[in-house]
């Protein structure tokens, strides 16, 4: 199986539990501490920086991100754009919203009908084992899948949308209540890189 993590995608915290089911099994085979997971999970990661200059993996547009990411199981992230394009090839996606109290990965989440966003403040190691159970599971990809062809829908009449929405006045003062809390987020970051260091190290001996 594939779960992919990358820049700006949270793939684990120590001492995140990862749960080692496969594709259309409804149980878990094993919940092992991230230290193990590479034993059930491969961890593929992906840049979505733009341009290809500043890419670490030399990916210079979407259709070459969406290209490996159409074969993954499942998708880790805490970033918008890792979600929807996700989402956009029917790949289940575990979401954390990098903001307290969830900001736009939360709201866009919410419209597209995807139910697997985490607070990063509230969310347990547990909840991101099940989660993963969930995505990994058939049910999980069919949902993935029906929230796709039904943002595909909501698109009909965007254009119309679009240009109606440009007449309507801006208002930035109802974005005040919206500025980003100090999360966890940048605490997993670091240990998660840290873990990375490790594991090159031992991996390099």
């Amino acid at each position: 199986m594939a779960l992919c993590a990358g820049r700006g995608h949270l793939s684990g915290r120590t001492p995140t539990r990862i749960c080692g089911a496969s594709p259309g099994r409804t149980g878990c085979r094993e919940t092992v501490p991230l230290d193990r997971a590479v034993r059930c999970v491969a961890f593929i990661e992906l840049d979505t920086s733009v341009p290809v200059e500043t890419n670490r993996f030399g990916l210079s547009n979407a259709a070459q991100f969406e290209a490996i990411l159409g074969r993954l199981d499942a998708m880790l992230t805490t970033r918008l754009h890792g979600m929807v394009l996700a989402l956009k090839n029917g790949i289940p996606t575990i979401a954390i919203d990098p903001v307290s109290g969830g900001d736009k990965v939360t709201r866009q989440a919410g419209k597209l009908g995807w139910t697997e966003v985490f607070d990063p403040d509230l969310v347990s190691d547990e909840d991101l084992s099940a989660a993963l159970t969930r995505c990994l599971s058939k049910a999980g990809r069919a949902k993935a899948c029906l929230v796709k062809d039904a943002a595909i829908l909501s698109l009909a009449d965007f254009d119309t949308e679009f240009e109606a929405a440009l007449q309507v006045p801006a208002r930035p003062e109802l974005r005040a209540h919206l500025i980003p809390k100090a999360s966890k987020v940048r605490e997993w970051r670091k240990r998660f890189k840290a873990w990375k260091r490790r594991r090159r190290a031992k991996t390099s001996r």
